[in-house]
């Protein structure tokens, strides 16, 4: 998940974007998504990174041109709200109600941090590829 930061970031990019003349070109001849597909691999800026948007800026702005624009995943994943399903968090509490000796939900917190190496305050900031990896690690306990 971005910050507040660079959400801000992002969204400044965006606008930098939309408002620029070459954009404005590339819109009024229709081939926009065309430029971006051929560019970046994508068809829409909301799908891009930070970093991929700042080349773009420097593109459509500056008329610098990139040779490698190989996708960003690190940045792109970022944009995904991957966060744990309701179902998984469900099903994970009762796991650890099942197999634990501590069956308070901060011990559960407390295990979670172990499991995936990151601290967090709440049970709805895991993501849904780590509640997997802790619903494993249940699973398998005793």
């Amino acid at each position: 998940m971005l910050s507040k930061k660079q959400q801000f970031l992002r969204k400044q990019l965006l606008i930098k974007i939309h408002t620029s003349s070459m954009y404005k070109t590339l819109k009024m001849l229709d081939i926009w998504e065309e430029w971006l597909e051929i560019r970046y691999g994508v068809e829409s800026c909301k799908t891009l990174s930070i970093d991929e948007l700042n080349k773009v800026c420097d593109e459509l702005i500056k008329g610098k041109v990139y040779e490698d624009t190989k996708p960003d995943v690190r940045g792109r994943r970022m944009l995904k709200n991957d966060n744990i399903t309701s179902h998984q968090l469900t099903y994970m509490k009762a796991l650890w109600k099942e197999k634990s000796n501590n069956k308070d939900e901060l011990s559960l917190l407390r295990f979670t941090s172990r499991v995936t190496g990151i601290q967090r305050m709440y049970l709805e900031q895991v993501s849904s590829i780590e509640a997997t990896n802790v619903i494993s690690v249940l699973e398998k306990k005793l």
